[in-house]
């Protein structure tokens, strides 16, 4: 999963044997990560984006679901949210068929890390050759 550069920070003052109060890491609104790129199993469709940090711990996630032209079928993208205190998920699905990129947003989350995995399908579900859920965001790295 991407980590926050809190973690860096560390490292690096470890490496050049820096001593850094963890202020000076810590994140501020407007921080921004990127997540991504996730394929599809048959490299039809794929999907990319950002993440910034809001006020109050809350993010933004954005993006893009591209679909391949030339091929039949429509590109998805679906994300698993599961909230860091109950472990409970909440699931968010997007597709595209139109040949081009669709863009995707999920605004004011907080407390939940992000995953998603990218598939192929029709215009009504997920019909298959999907990636493995891969790591978009984790609240505290």
């Amino acid at each position: 999963m991407p980590r926050k550069p809190l973690f860096a920070g560390f490292a690096a003052a470890a490496i050049l044997g820096l001593a850094a109060p963890a202020a000076a890491y810590a994140q501020s609104p407007g921080d921004t990560w990127n997540w991504g790129t996730i394929f599809s199993t048959d490299h039809k469709a794929k999907a990319l984006g950002k993440v910034k940090e809001i006020e109050g711990g809350q993010i933004d996630l954005t993006g893009k679901l591209y679909d391949v032209p030339g091929h039949a079928g429509c590109s998805w993208i679906r994300f698993r949210l599961t909230d860091i205190g109950t472990a409970h998920r909440v699931y968010r699905t997007f597709h595209t068929c139109s040949n081009t990129s669709k863009k995707l947003s999920l605004h004011g989350l907080e407390g939940f890390s992000v995953e998603a995995k990218v598939c192929r399908g029709t215009s009504h579900k997920i019909s298959g050759k999907c990636s493995a859920y891969d790591g978009v965001w984790a609240p505290g790295g």
